[in-house]
């Protein structure tokens, strides 16, 4: 039995991509999730993993206000490069989610993970975003 004041989940931050936001919808659905509360992270992260390409229902509640969002799960290996090329003894390929959220900047940029000779000679660094 929850009592006001526990917490179940907490979270905060972004995500520069706008890949999973909380979308407000004014379809809710007409009763409560048919799954248990979540009360870890690892269950939540299951759940999701779970269900890449399909929506889910949440219930939030921040400052005792509950909320019901639908929030839309995106398959991580998509946004994952899966290939990479190599020229001028340079090595590029597509910007991860990973690090794009480090940066702050949606992914699929190029990403140069080894600057070799072609643009060591330019001075663009290995790790440069082009």
């Amino acid at each position: 039995v929850l009592e006001p004041g526990d917490v179940l989940l907490a979270a905060s931050g972004s995500d520069p991509a706008g890949g999973a936001p909380l979308n407000g919808s004014s379809r809710a659905p007409s009763s409560r999730a048919s799954a248990p509360f979540c009360t870890s992270f690892l269950r939540l992260e299951e759940l999701l993993d779970e269900r890449p390409g399909e929506a889910v229902w949440l219930t939030l509640q921040r400052g005792g206000v509950e909320k019901v969002e639908r929030l839309s799960v995106l398959d991580l290996h998509a946004l994952s490069p899966a290939s990479v090329l190599e020229a001028g003894g340079c090595t590029f390929h597509s910007l991860s989610y990973q690090q794009a959220r480090n940066w702050n900047m949606p992914p699929g940029g190029v990403h140069v993970a080894f600057s070799g000779y072609m643009l060591s000679n330019a001075n663009v660094p290995s790790r440069a975003v082009i």
